[in-house]
């Protein structure tokens, strides 16, 4: 999920900020085999933006209790932050494969940080 444009950023406004509510985003499962794959789950390349609770799962483990290996459901980052001002409430990112959040935004927040690193993750990946 993209909020906001990459190439044509949007400083965002104080006053009247954007706001991003209950943002569920899952790479994977809840059955084998699954070919789901992402590169990031969510960027926001907006300024002055709310992000209030948020959850993105890669998924470790499948129906049955039968846990994610060698790579399967890949998703290299949960979060991209590219805005100033960004404030986050609850964001929570779990088994990435390389970075859980990329912070580049400045005078960014975040309140409740949860994370879990990937159980599955070796040189070759």
């Amino acid at each position: 999920m993209d909020w906001g444009d990459a190439k044509n950023t949007y400083a965002g406004n104080a006053s009247n900020p954007g706001v991003m509510t209950d943002i569920v985003a899952r790479v994977g499962g809840p059955s084998k085999p699954a070919k789901a794959q992402a590169d990031v789950m969510l960027r926001i390349n907006s300024g002055h933006v709310v992000l209030d609770n948020s959850w993105l799962w890669r998924a470790d483990h499948v129906e049955g209790g039968g846990l994610t290996k060698h790579g399967e459901n890949p998703c290299q980052v949960a979060a991209i932050i590219n805005g100033d001002d960004v404030v986050t409430y609850g964001l929570k990112a779990e088994h990435c494969l390389t970075d859980l959040v990329q912070w580049n935004g400045d005078r960014g927040h975040a309140f409740f940080f949860q994370s879990e690193f990937p159980y599955d993750v070796t040189q070759d990946n």
